[in-house]
């Protein structure tokens, strides 16, 4: 019996492909010449890895010629955006984001739906499936891999939403997301809470390595980003701040930020409880306190409600001032674009276009 090929990371083979398939990525368009240069690999073996990649059909030729990186006009590669589809779904107890992007990353599609109070469990995994059914079936690229976020802790040895009292999403209790959906759609799934998601996507577009995400939702919590790694501790739990206890009260998800808050909230011209409010900015100067972050990152759908922001400003002045705060640019699509880079992490990864030692994947969450 023939021995298999070698496919490790190792490979010389498989490190000019990443290497190769990177640059791409980077600069969209390339010649040979010009990934040679960058990567400083020689001419041939570029050659060799632009003809493996080309036959698998991950990268194909662009019509334009580079006439600037060698003498003569040279072949234009770039990253084949047919070669598959990544999804993403954004899971919440009443609605569902979900995205289609393509091997590029692009977005082929993308939709909020929202669904009526009182849903039972199976209804709720019937209403996931049809929805996704019917994403896919618009397009025609095979399916390489799919992120999910949960609006509830999540396990990172098992992939398990973790089952907590005052949870904003008990419907997901007890569900295994990575089974469910790996089954039915026959691709690597990877699963995370929806703040350690907005918290990866964050750095993805700001850089910034130490800052604390904090999600003031239909529930409230943290992210935390330290030194370039997502804090996810042993069982799932680092950065559920809802579940800290002040003094001898229940903790603040059971006893001040509840749904009556949240709701109370999201209508304009309410005034909210003082005590509420208190309650928030002492656990989020807490947490900085504990961590030291560079910057507190606001993120949900009441990020930019006045006292809430105020409340925290001024906690954080009086327990550790000059940390610096910042609204997230997507408030309530983080954790969709979030679960979408690591569906297109994953997929590279079972592709082997990536190494998954290396440092740039430390904050994602992996297959289960």
């Amino acid at each position: 019996m023939s021995a298999k090929p070698d496919h490790r990371p190792g490979s010389l083979a498989m490190r000019t492909d990443q290497q190769f398939f990177q640059c791409l990525e980077k600069t969209q368009r390339l010649s040979r010449a010009a990934i040679a240069k960058m990567t400083g690999i020689s001419k041939p073996t570029v050659s060799e890895s632009a003809q493996r990649l080309t036959e698998k059909g991950m990268i194909k030729t662009a019509s334009e010629m580079d006439n600037v990186s060698s003498k003569r006009p040279s072949v234009i590669y770039k990253i084949n955006p047919d070669f598959g589809a990544l999804l993403s779904l954004a899971l919440e107890e009443n609605a569902t984001w979900i995205r289609i992007t393509d091997f590029t990353g692009n977005t082929l599609s993308e939709e909020y739906v929202t669904y009526p109070k009182g849903r039972l469990q199976a209804g709720f995994v019937q209403d996931m499936f049809t929805l996704t059914d019917k994403t896919l079936a618009a397009t025609n690229a095979p399916l390489l891999a799919t992120g999910v976020s949960v609006a509830d802790p999540v396990s990172p040895v098992t992939g398990n939403v973790l089952a907590l009292p005052h949870s904003p999403f008990p419907l997901a209790h007890g569900l295994q997301f990575a089974q469910l959906l790996g089954d039915r759609y026959q691709c690597p799934v990877t699963v995370d809470n929806d703040v350690n998601w907005a918290t990866l996507m964050e750095y993805v577009n700001s850089g910034c390595e130490n800052f604390a995400y904090i999600h003031l939702g239909r529930g409230i919590g943290c992210g935390l980003m330290l030194n370039g790694n997502i804090v996810r501790g042993a069982g799932g739990m680092a950065g559920e701040i809802g579940y800290v206890r002040l003094g001898s009260a229940p903790p603040l998800l059971e006893s001040l930020y509840t749904e009556h808050f949240y709701e109370m909230a999201l209508t304009p011209g309410n005034a909210l409880p003082a005590d509420v409010l208190n309650a928030t900015g002492k656990v989020v100067a807490a947490t900085c306190v504990l961590t030291n972050p560079e910057k507190v990152v606001l993120g949900g759908q009441l990020c930019h409600h006045q006292a809430l922001q105020a409340c925290i400003e001024d906690a954080l002045a009086s327990n550790i001032a000059g940390t610096a705060i910042s609204v997230t640019a997507e408030p309530e699509k983080a954790p969709l674009y979030g679960a979408s880079a690591g569906a297109r992490e994953l997929a590279l990864e079972k592709l082997t276009l990536r190494d998954p030692t290396a440092p740039e994947l430390r904050g994602y969450s992996r297959e289960f």
